[in-house]
This record gives C-alpha cells, sequence and structure tokens, in this order.
C-alpha cells in the first residue's frame, strides 16, 4: 500500500486505511509511518502515524458508531463477497491438509503469486493506476529521512520453512516509480 515515489501520499494511503479499520469495528490499529518503504522511519514520520491513528479512532469518535454504512447495500455486498472468497479459500486450504503442508507444498504461494500477477497485468494494461506513484508523480522529490538500522537475522528455533514469497512494490513492478 505504499510507495517508495511522492511518500507523503502515503499519510493520505494510512488515513483512509485507519478510518475504515475504526468504522470496521477493529479493536486494535497500528498506522506505520509513510516512509516505511524507505526504511526505519524516523521521528517526524513516526509521530504523523501516531496522530493519525489517535485522530481517527480516539478523537473522532469512528469507534463509537456501531453501524457507520448503516446498512447499505453496496457494503454489505462488498463484504458479504470477501467473507464468502475468504471462506472458501479457508476450506481449500484445509482439503490441502491445513496451512502448514498447503505452505509446504507451496500451494497457497502459487495462488497469491497468480493473484499478484493478475493485478500487475491489470495495472499495466491501465487498469488502475497508484496515486502519487502513477499520476501525481512530482518531478523532483524531497529527500526521505531515515535512521540506520542494522538487519538481525530471523529467528528460526521451531519456526516451520517453506517457499518464500518475494515482497514486491507494485509501483516498481510496473515501472511508476521514478
Amino acid at each position: 500500500m505504499m510507495t517508495t515515489a511522492d511518500p507523503e501520499t502515503n499519510i493520505l494511503r494510512s488515513a483512509i486505511a485507519c478510518f475504515a479499520a475504526a468504522v470496521g469495528g477493529t479493536d486494535s490499529i497500528s498506522v506505520l509511518p509513510h516512509t516505511i518503504a524507505h526504511g526505519l522511519p524516523e521521528g517526524f514520520a513516526r509521530r504523523v502515524a501516531r496522530n493519525t491513528q489517535l485522530v481517527m479512532a480516539s478523537e473522532s469518535h469512528l469507534d463509537f458508531v456501531a453501524d457507520p454504512a448503516a446498512g447499505a447495500g453496496s457494503i454489505e455486498a462488498l463484504t458479504d463477497a470477501l467473507c464468502e472468497r475468504a471462506w472458501a479459500e479457508f476450506q481449500f486450504i484445509e482439503r490441502e491438509g491445513g496451512i502448514l503442508e498447503c505452505l509446504a507444498a507451496g500451494h497457497l504461494q502459487r495462488r497469491i503469486g497468480a493473484a499478484s500477477d493478475a493485478r500487475l497485468l491489470r495495472y499495466r494494461e491501465g487498469g488502475g493506476q497508484i496515486v502519487g506513484a502513477t499520476v501525481y508523480q512530482l518531478a523532483n522529490e524531497r529527500p526521505v529521512e531515515t535512521l540506520a538500522a542494522e538487519r538481525r537475522p530471523l529467528p528460526t528455533e521451531g519456526a516451520a520453512f517453506c517457499e518464500k514469497l518475494d515482497s514486491l512494490r507494485i509501483e516498481e513492478a510496473i515501472g511508476a516509480s521514478s
């Protein structure tokens, strides 16, 4: 969801995601800093992220409304479709022997890869735009400030191993980033 090009647009993306989580009745909200795609965020980016979730979830009182969409048909239809598709995927994973078997065999990774490839194809063919990365890019990006951080190996004790899913920035894959 976060772009590297014009990272200030990520503030809006985070606010929209936070709003959706708050009106959806989530128990916990964590907003990532807008510069996270560049590395370990510095203080200002962390402060903006913290304040986004505080204002959106607490000061705006979005969490006090029982059904903010008031049963809107389009929201209900989208929710039902998402739930049905998620349930079908859970059942499919169970038929494949459960999540560990599914991951070890690479089944889930292949399905995720196919969905990612289809999404990239839609973007490449003009079927969508990433605002900030593809539409309103700045000619000269301001430098992004991050903190230095050493990479540490992930713990392996008690871990199950499977085929790795590579993270992919859509903007980079379609050549939209500067």
